[in-house]
């Protein structure tokens, strides 16, 4: 039995795009909506439709979220949608959404599975009815893998953006040679294989000359893009699918050894001789690679320097060289430019020896614990930092400007109903205005909400002046004894970025400032070596930084 009654409510569409292609269309949906109100003498205030787009999730589907927004701000009292799978096929979705609508003194009614959850049955039937859906789409899934694995095992893609160096055929059933972008990559196997040369030069040659060797997206090539160019078999005339599982969750880490590698029915550009001496050379390079690591070469900042040219982050960069004495081989650690490690020609590579720079920073770091004053300078400069008045201030501020644009408001609302200043001033002109209040009001909202959560979460915030004092003095025992993970872990939580001093001499470049995460203090201006140090502490002390 139903327990209320359904007045206004609004009507949702969706189809996949597998559903467009099978006919599955919107307009049939929404017309057996229509009529199905019609009959029951329900009010239409809106509709909403989310076209192409899968039923495995809504957090792709703007027109379902802006629904649920629209419901949660008017007194709406059903969502009409044509089948529950319209909704959602997630059982966890369907189930947050109910008690979203119930939340909202709301409910659903579909038509074909005769849903309604305004009753106890309907309800009940709704829970039985979402766990076939998700059945229903784990099977869709199921069948388009064996069919995507049925078509890569035939030679075929499955679709999506080709391989660059290649166009998707017109009629779906294979790969078709770009001529231009397949001989960049003619040229990519030819300068690491026959050259010899290494991704670093590679992407130099490539990015020196962008109009004649362009990427997809105009981005320039990176050590990955040239990867991936060497590894990809499709080059040599081969389909590979399935070599990971769960990309959208997993990404690289869910590699699978049990995927397809089939004969294509495309033409290769890479011929067999090529191919096989190219992976010949890519395996003898991750073993160099793999020999590097096992000889613990190992990296305390990594991403926390700043490239004094461009501002990206110093990464971890290894050189082997050879002894004269002896002729043994040595690895030499470096922090380089991440933007010129991955896309040479982009920037230098402003190396920065890693034992120098390691040594400097610990150095600071130490010193700075060592000060005995600092767990009280500390707290109070946090203390400073959080003021709370200060963001109550913003808000008492933000909510002013609130009421006077409501003002202003109510004052072209006056001006809508005057007749005879109609007649000078335009409509459209009025309602824009209105408009424009409206959206400013939102964002001002917006901003005295986020602020709001900040008090509170600085309210549950306490600083345990005993706690940190016993951490910061027992720095130097915890941080030796502690495996190199933790020493790792441990150095990033306490600094927030180090900016290399910009020089053409390796041995100057050293850190310009090496700031705190917590307190935005840079170490190099409180060290106990440094004569200013104490007053340059104590500037801040006490006082307001400048806003």
């Amino acid at each position: 039995m139903i327990k209320r009654e359904v007045k206004n409510v609004v009507l949702y569409t969706r189809v996949s795009t597998e559903e467009q292609v099978e006919g599955f269309s919107l307009e049939a949906q929404k017309s057996d909506l229509i009529k199905y109100c019609s009959n029951n003498n329900y009010n239409i205030v809106g509709e909403y439709e989310d076209a192409g787009i899968s039923g495995t999730t809504i957090k792709e589907r703007p027109q379902f979220k802006q629904m649920l927004k629209e419901i949660s701000e008017n007194k709406i009292d059903a969502i009409i949608a044509w089948k529950l799978s319209r909704i959602s096929r997630n059982m966890l979705d369907l189930v947050e959404i109910l008690e979203y609508l119930q939340a909202c003194d709301s409910g659903l009614i579909t038509i074909t599975d005769q849903i309604n959850t305004f009753s106890t049955l309907g309800k009940s039937f709704f829970y039985l009815a979402g766990i076939f859906a998700e059945m229903e789409r784990d099977n869709i899934v199921e069948q388009s893998k064996n069919g995507m694995k049925q078509r890569a095992k035939n030679g075929l893609t499955n679709g999506g953006t080709p391989p660059y160096g290649y166009i998707n055929n017109k009629d779906g059933k294979g790969l078709i040679i770009d001529n231009k972008s397949a001989e960049i990559i003619r040229t990519i196997f030819n300068l690491y294989t026959n050259k010899g040369y290494g991704y670093s030069k590679i992407c130099r040659i490539l990015n020196s000359e962008p109009e004649k060797y362009p990427t997809r997206m105009g981005k320039g090539w990176s050590y990955q893009s040239i990867q991936q160019v060497l590894d990809n078999p499709t080059y040599n005339g081969y389909i590979r699918w399935g070599l990971y599982s769960d990309w959208s969750k997993k990404r690289r880490k869910g590699m699978s050894e049990n995927y397809v590698l089939a004969k294509g029915q495309h033409e290769a550009i890479i011929d067999d001789l090529l191919w096989t001496q190219t992976q010949e050379r890519r395996k003898h390079q991750c073993e160099l690679y793999t020999a590097s690591r096992l000889e613990n070469i190992r990296y305390l900042l990594s991403g926390l320097g700043k490239c004094p040219e461009c501002g990206s982050s110093m990464i971890s960069h290894r050189t082997q060289r050879t002894r004269k004495s002896d002729g043994s081989k040595i690895w030499y650690r470096y922090y380089v430019c991440s933007r010129w490690a991955n896309k040479k020609g982009m920037c230098r590579p402003n190396l920065v020896n890693a034992d120098v720079l390691e040594k400097e920073v610990l150095e600071r770091i130490k010193e700075f614990v060592q000060n005995p004053n600092l767990p009280e300078l500390l707290i109070h400069r946090l203390n400073d930092d959080i003021d709370i008045q200060k963001i109550k201030d913003k808000i008492i501020n933000i909510n002013k400007k609130i009421s006077k644009l409501n003002s202003d408001e109510d004052k072209y609302y006056a001006l809508m109903i005057d007749d005879e200043i109609l007649k000078t001033l335009k409509k459209d002109k009025i309602l824009e205005n209105i408009s424009k209040i409206n959206t400013e009001v939102e964002k001002l909202k917006s901003e005295s909400g986020k602020l709001s959560i900040q008090i509170a979460k600085l309210n549950n915030t306490a600083f345990d002046l005993n706690k940190v004092s016993k951490v910061l003095k027992n720095f130097d025992i915890n941080f030796d004894r502690a495996p190199f993970e933790h020493q790792k872990a441990l150095i990033h939580s306490l600094i927030g970025e180090i900016k290399i001093r910009a020089s053409n001499d390796i041995s100057e470049r050293t850190t310009e400032s090496i700031i705190l995460r917590i307190t935005d203090t840079d170490l190099n201006c409180i060290s106990n070596n440094n004569p200013k140090a104490e007053k340059a502490f104590e500037a801040t002390y006490g006082t307001v930084p400048p806003q």
